[in-house]
């Protein structure tokens, strides 16, 4: 019998997801404390946290909306849809500040995406940052990831669109819909 090497790399299952969002966000009410988080990291006056119909799971939906610096398309597909990125992270151990009001980053592990599907089932991010003339638009169906998949198999969709909710502002819109556990398929 001759001696076999290689290599390889994780492959992880896209449920891996899920379960890091429910390892590292303890309830609904951190869930929403890190989204405002993430806004105040960005620079935000003010943050809007609406509840519609919360008691039905099927219609209601929960809206966080701010006026911070918003994000770029490459800042969506490069950081926000790469968790571990250690953005946050050096700027903190380099003790730099927020880039308008100087504050100090409160985020740092990137858990704020996954506080969106301890929420709900089904998000829609739109954002646009000084630089876009357009507004970035992403979608994401966490029960995708509830799938018995690779990862790498389970595709987020975005668009690039005329900003309707950012015409002559920018910031970030978080909607979720399909709201808890144990919501239905999107």
């Amino acid at each position: 019998m001759s001696t076999q090497k290689g290599s390889t790399t994780f492959q992880p299952r896209a449920r891996i997801i899920k379960l890091l969002g429910d390892e590292l966000i303890s309830n609904e009410v951190i869930a929403i404390v890190e989204l405002v988080k993430n806004s105040y990291d960005a620079d935000a006056m003010k943050v809007e946290v609406t509840l519609e119909n919360v008691t039905d799971i099927e219609n209601g939906r929960i809206l966080i909306s701010d006026n911070g610096i918003g994000m770029s398309l490459d800042t969506v597909l490069n950081a926000w849809l790469q968790p571990g990125t250690e953005i946050k992270k050096k700027l903190r151990e380099r003790n730099e500040r927020s880039k308008i009001f100087r504050r100090t980053i409160l985020g740092e592990k990137g858990v704020g995406r996954f506080a969106a599907q301890k929420l709900g089932s089904l998000i829609s991010l739109t954002t646009r940052s000084k630089d876009d003339e357009m507004e970035t638009i992403v979608e994401i169906n966490w029960k995708k990831f509830e799938e018995d998949r690779l990862l790498s198999e389970v595709k987020v969709a975005w668009i690039q669109t005329e900003p309707k909710i950012f015409r002559k502002n920018t910031g970030t819109l978080i909607e979720i819909n399909f709201l808890g556990k144990n919501g239905r398929n999107p």
